[in-house]
C-alpha cells in the first residue's frame, strides 16, 4: 500500500498547488467518464441512451424540430421561410456548440496530462506551465487524441449494446432463472472489458502526449504497459471506484442536508408569490449543480 499512498499524495500535493488544472480537468472528466462513469445503473439496466446523446436525440424529437416536415423540406419553406430559418439556425448553433465542447474536451485531457507530467517531473510546487502551455499541447495532439477517444469509446459501446442484445435474447423466453444467471454472467465478461479499455485509453494519451509517440504505437506501447502491469492497474482501478464511491455517498449526504433549508425556504415563500419559489428552487439547483463540479 506504500505504492499507493506515494501516488495518491503526489497527485493531491500536484492538484493542489497547481488550481489551474481544475478547468483541464473539470472537462477531461467528461472523457474520464469512459470507463468509471460510463459503467452506470442506467448501463446495467441495458439502458444504452445516457449523457449527451438522449439530450440531442430528445432535443431532436422535441416540438422545436417536430415542426419542420423533413421529408419536404420544400413545402416548410415556402409556407414558413421565417420559423424555417430560425429553427435552422438554431441547429447550426448547437452544432458549433457541440463541435466546440468536444474540441474542449480533448484540449483539456490532453493539457491536464501533458502539464502534470511536467509537475510531476520538476517537484515543484508551481510548474512555470500554465493553461496556455496545456492548450497548445492540446491543439497539437487534437487529433490522434480524439481518434483514440472515438476508437475506445465505441469499443466501450459497443460491448454495452452486445450486452444490451443479449438481455433482450435472453428475456424472451421463459425461464426467468436463466435470464438472471446470463446476465450476471454477461455483466461479470463485460464490465472489466471495459474498465480495461478504459485503462488503455489513458495509457494512450499519455504515450502520445509524454513519450510523443505515434497514433498506432501509443495504442501498441499502451497494450504491452497494461499487460506488464495488470494487476497494479486493476488494484488502482479499484482504489479509485472505493474512492469515488465514498465521495459520491458524501457529496449525496452534503446535497440532502444544505437543500433542507432551501425546501423550506421555497415552501414559506410559495404562500406568497410563485416567481419567489421558482427563484429558491432555481438557485439551490444552481448551487448543487456548482458543489458537483467542485467534487468531480
Amino acid at each position: 500500500m506504500s505504492l499507493y499512498r506515494k501516488i495518491f499524495k503526489k497527485s493531491l500535493f500536484i492538484t493542489w498547488n497547481n488550481k489551474y488544472l481544475w478547468f483541464f480537468g473539470l472537462f477531461a472528466a467528461v472523457l474520464g467518464a469512459i470507463g468509471k462513469y460510463e459503467v452506470s445503473l442506467n448501463k446495467i439496466s441495458g439502458d444504452l441512451q445516457e449523457g449527451l446523446l438522449p439530450w440531442f436525440s430528445s432535443l431532436w424529437n422535441s416540438e422545436i424540430f417536430a415542426s419542420i416536415s423533413w421529408s419536404s423540406t420544400v413545402e416548410t419553406f415556402q409556407a414558413n421561410p421565417v420559423s424555417f430559418f430560425i429553427i435552422i439556425g438554431l441547429f447550426l448553433i448547437l452544432l458549433i456548440l457541440a463541435v466546440f465542447f468536444i474540441w474542449l474536451t480533448i484540449i483539456s485531457q490532453v493539457g491536464l496530462i501533458n502539464n502534470s507530467a511536467e509537475a510531476f517531473k520538476t517537484n515543484k510546487k508551481r510548474t512555470k506551465s500554465g493553461i496556455k502551455e496545456g492548450v497548445l499541447a492540446g491543439v497539437k495532439n487534437f487529433w490522434p487524441a480524439l481518434g483514440l477517444n472515438v476508437i475506445i469509446k465505441t469499443l466501450v459501446y459497443i460491448l454495452f449494446a452486445l450486452l444490451a442484445l443479449s438481455f433482450i435474447a435472453v428475456t424472451t423466453g421463459v425461464n426467468s432463472q436463466l435470464v438472471g444467471v446470463t446476465y450476471v454472467i454477461l455483466f461479470i465478461v463485460f464490465i472489466p472489458l471495459a474498465l480495461i479499455l478504459s485503462l488503455l485509453l489513458k495509457y494512450a494519451v499519455c504515450f502520445l502526449v509524454i513519450k510523443q509517440e505515434k497514433f498506432l504505437k501509443s495504442l501498441e506501447k499502451s497494450w504491452h504497459l497494461f499487460i506488464n502491469n495488470w494487476l497494479v492497474s486493476i488494484e488502482m482501478a479499484a482504489i479509485l471506484f472505493v474512492f469515488q464511491f465514498l465521495l459520491t455517498g458524501a457529496l449525496i449526504l452534503i446535497m440532502l442536508t444544505f437543500s433542507i433549508p432551501f425546501v423550506l425556504l421555497a415552501l414559506l415563500t410559495a404562500n406568497f408569490f410563485v416567481s419567489a419559489f421558482s427563484l429558491v428552487i432555481n438557485f439551490s439547483l444552481l448551487l448543487g449543480i456548482i458543489l458537483m463540479f467542485f467534487f468531480g
